[in-house]
């Protein structure tokens, strides 16, 4: 299992579009963090938090996350290692499990070059040291939850399709309906049923990170929806076998 894992990773990385994506990513949020005049800009915020990354975030994830789950089982099943595969010692669910790990490290990667950013504010506040650690840890730990459930989407997708392009896209939909549609629409249905699509809403779960909240329901719910779509991934597995 552990080979599979660094397999993955190995490809992602070996090629120049994996560092490139991670470098896109680091530029796009240092760009609109620092750069940028507006509601994203940190300088502009007047105070020394990370708020305005954590919200932004998010919505690059959409993007950048299928980038990496997209070829998990698009490409094995476009040149037709998906056999080959198949023939390894490992149980379906191994082999999913191992996938997923896999996507879910990548992500982890690009969020590590971001604490530069926390101890900026941390050296640049009026105060050295003046930033909301608990929000700001808080943040951290929905943002890899919110991660985890994107990569398991983003898997889900690459399980169903040969065509990556259409994985991703499919996976982009998918977790933006997830994340922000579901709570979106939740304002145009009629009570009882807009309380319960916001709280299937990711958007919704994730504001209690962003305040430094680690409610374990929160948590409960993140953990949910990857295990889902795990098994969901594992069942398209099994059927396309």
């Amino acid at each position: 299992m552990k080979s599979l894992i660094f397999k993955e990773i190995r490809s992602y990385l070996s090629s120049i579009i994996g560092f490139i994506t991670i470098i896109v990513f680091l530029i796009i949020t240092g760009t609109f963090l620092w750069l940028i005049p507006g509601n994203f800009n940190i300088l502009n915020l007047g105070e020394a938090s990370l708020i305005p990354f954590f919200k932004l975030t998010p919505y690059i994830y959409l993007i950048l996350i299928p980038s990496f789950t997209m070829k998990l089982f698009a490409e094995e099943k476009r040149t037709g290692t998906i056999e080959l595969l198949a023939t390894k010692p490992l149980s379906d669910l191994q082999i999913v499990t191992a996938k997923f790990i896999s996507g879910f490290l990548l992500s982890l990667i690009t969020l590590l070059p971001t604490l530069v950013y926390y101890f900026s504010i941390y050296l640049l506040g009026e105060e050295v040291g003046n930033i909301d650690h608990s929000s700001t840890l808080g943040s951290y730990i929905g943002l890899i939850l919110l991660a985890s459930s994107f990569v398991s989407i983003g898997m889900f997708s690459s399980s169903m399709v040969k065509n990556q392009i259409v994985a991703f896209i499919v996976a982009v939909v998918l977790i933006y309906i997830f994340y922000e549609g579901l709570y979106l629409f939740a304002d145009l249905v009629i009570q009882p049923i807009d309380y319960y699509l916001s709280k299937f809403s990711m958007l919704e779960h994730f504001k209690s990170f962003e305040r430094g909240i680690i409610d374990s329901r929160d948590v409960v719910y993140y953990l949910s929806v990857s295990v889902f779509f795990i098994m969901l991934t594992k069942l398209f597995y099994v059927s396309k076998k």
